[in-house]
């Protein structure tokens, strides 16, 4: 022993994890939906682009969703984190038609009153054990909910 426990501590530390490189942003504004519904108080009504949908070797499920407001919809990039049930929101479309980045948007869990992200985690993105579904799968259950009629 050298009296020195720094060499002790270096070896036996774990790596820490790099900062993870910005996640890229959709190509442009999507030219196709899925539409669904969730019915929890209200009827909601929104809208998965099929071309936005991607399942990363992280674990997550990024697409782009439209939801309404008023009159208006909101189309934003979102993640669902299969493993511990959590969200992210990456960026939403603006007036303009560019891609803006949610400034330091952190992980929220999937929660009862969550609306879409619920139903997405449950019904269509992530398996009982926690592991996203491969995208095929994903784009078929979409397929067999959607909303007949939607405009």
């Amino acid at each position: 022993m050298n009296g020195s426990i720094l060499p002790a501590l270096v070896v036996g530390a774990a790596a820490l994890p790099a900062a993870a490189a910005p996640v890229p942003l959709p190509a442009g504004v999507p030219g196709q939906w899925i539409e669904l519904e969730v019915r929890d108080r209200a009827v909601l009504r929104y809208a998965i682009a099929p071309e936005s949908l991607a399942v990363g070797g992280d674990g997550v499920v990024r697409y782009v969703v439209a939801l309404p407001s008023g009159s208006a919809r909101n189309v934003v990039f979102e993640g669902i984190r299969c493993g511990d049930a959590r969200y992210t929101l990456y960026a939403y479309l603006a007036p303009d038609g560019r891609w803006r980045r949610y400034p330091g948007e952190g992980w929220h869990r999937v929660a009862r009153g969550a609306g879409h992200r619920v139903v997405l985690y449950r019904r269509h993105f992530c398996d009982q054990r926690g592991r996203p579904r491969p995208r095929a799968e994903i784009l078929r259950r979409l397929g067999a909910e959607a909303v007949r009629g939607a405009p």
